[in-house]
């Protein structure tokens, strides 16, 4: 089946989002997956399939090891605490668009000039768990059911 879902078409559902004027992360979120229940189903769990894809090949990267400082200690990764608290910030950081994510994989010292303005270092406010779940929430917005009832099967 040919689908029109792919890394190019995924950045501009969220870089569409990156000029407009929202006041939350939540609201442009919203926005993606508003954009995205317009796509087929196909398309929409490509979608969910590209996401996972970023957040596995962030775990990969200099941007594990920066997080790690910067936050200090609040990414535990053994001990009881899940990968959550990363990938809520991964998904954070897949909301401030293509460029900045690429970029940070690289350069991880990059996202300092975008944290350094609220002088936060409490990983929370890095956070976005919303986006982690973007194709499942377009999906039932798409047809009204549970995307992982609907998929847990398969």
């Amino acid at each position: 089946v040919n689908t029109c879902m792919d890394d190019i078409v995924f950045w501009q559902l969220i870089d569409q989002t990156l000029n407009k004027n929202y006041s939350e992360l939540s609201e442009r979120v919203k926005a993606v997956e508003v954009a995205l229940s317009h796509y087929s189903i196909i398309e929409i769990k490509e979608f969910n399939r590209l996401s996972e894809q970023l957040i596995e090949n962030a775990k990969s990267t200099e941007l594990l090891d920066w997080a790690t400082r910067y936050f200090k200690g609040q990414i535990k990764l053994s001990g009881g605490i899940s990968w959550n608290a990363y990938e809520f910030f991964t998904g954070w950081l897949i909301m401030q668009g293509s460029d900045v994510f690429t970029r940070a994989l690289v350069e991880p010292e990059i996202l300092e000039v975008l944290i350094a303005p609220s002088s936060s270092q409490l990983l929370s406010d890095f956070s976005c768990e919303e986006a982690i779940f973007i194709a499942s929430s377009a999906y039932e917005l798409k047809t009204g059911k549970n995307y992982f009832e609907d998929f847990s099967s398969i």
